[in-house]
C-alpha cells in the first residue's frame, strides 16, 4: 500500500514537469518559433528599409476629450489601416500613410456610436474615413520625432502634428517578417473641422493616441 501511494505522490510531482518540457520541447521545434532573426533593438537607424504594413491584430486608436470639466472622456476606433516607407536611419526620407474607418467609432454604447457619427460629429455616411499623409518627419532626442502631414477629417484637410516614439524593432517569429512599433500623440481641435457641437461644455481639444506595430514586406 505504501509503495503504490509513493509511486502516486511522484507521479503527480512529476508529471507537470514532464508535460511543460514536452511543451516547451513542442514550440522550440517549431519553424514559425525556431527561426532566427534579429534581435530587439530600439536604434532607429538599425532596422531594415523597405515598405511595411500595419499589423492591425497590434494596432489601436483611442481619444480622449474633456466632459464637463468632469472627466476626460475616453472612446476608440476599431478599423484601420497604413503603410510605411521606411528609410533605415532617415526620417525625413521616410514616410507614413495611415486610415481610419469613421463608422468604426466605438464608446461601448451603441447609440452613442450612432450619434457620434452623424452630421454634428463625425459625418461618417458622408465621410467614411479619417486619412493622414505624413509630409515631414523630424528627429528628436530620446528615440522621438516630429511628425507633420495633411489629415482630412469630415472632408477637410488641415495640417497635423504628431509627437511620435519608437519603441523598437525586430524580427517577429510569428508574422515571420521584421516589425517596428511606435507611440504617437496628437491634439486635434476639432472645431477646425467643423465639429463645433457642444463646445465649451465638452472640450474643443481632442487628444488622439495611437499604438502601431508595422510588419515589413518581403522583399523580392
Amino acid at each position: 500500500m505504501m509503495n503504490t501511494f509513493n509511486r502516486g505522490l511522484k507521479l503527480a510531482v512529476f508529471a507537470p514537469a514532464v508535460l511543460s518540457a514536452a511543451v516547451a520541447a513542442s514550440i522550440l521545434t517549431t519553424p514559425a518559433i525556431a527561426q532566427s532573426g534579429a534581435p530587439f533593438s530600439k536604434e532607429f537607424s538599425a532596422q531594415p528599409a523597405g515598405e511595411y504594413v500595419l499589423d492591425k491584430a497590434h494596432a489601436s486608436v483611442t481619444w480622449r476629450i474633456s466632459h464637463l470639466g468632469l472627466s476626460q472622456y475616453t472612446a476608440r476606433f476599431d478599423k484601420m489601416d497604413g503603410k510605411m516607407n521606411f528609410a533605415s536611419g532617415q526620417p525625413n526620407a521616410s514616410s507614413v500613410e495611415f486610415t481610419i474607418d469613421a463608422t468604426s467609432i466605438n464608446t461601448g454604447l451603441a447609440p452613442f456610436n450612432k450619434k457620434l457619427q452623424g452630421a454634428e460629429y463625425f459625418a461618417a455616411e458622408k465621410n467614411p474615413n479619417i486619412t493622414f499623409k505624413s509630409t515631414k518627419i523630424e528627429p528628436m532626442p530620446n528615440n522621438k520625432f516630429r511628425m507633420t502631414g495633411d489629415m482630412t477629417l469630415r472632408g477637410v484637410t488641415k495640417p497635423m502634428v504628431w509627437d511620435v516614439t519608437f519603441n523598437g524593432g525586430l524580427y517577429n517569429n510569428f508574422a515571420q517578417a521584421h516589425a517596428v512599433g511606435f507611440s504617437a500623440k496628437g491634439i486635434v481641435k476639432r472645431s477646425e473641422w467643423g465639429m463645433k457641437e457642444l463646445i465649451p461644455m465638452i472640450g474643443d481639444d481632442v487628444e488622439v493616441l495611437v499604438e502601431v506595430e508595422f510588419n515589413r514586406r518581403p522583399q523580392n
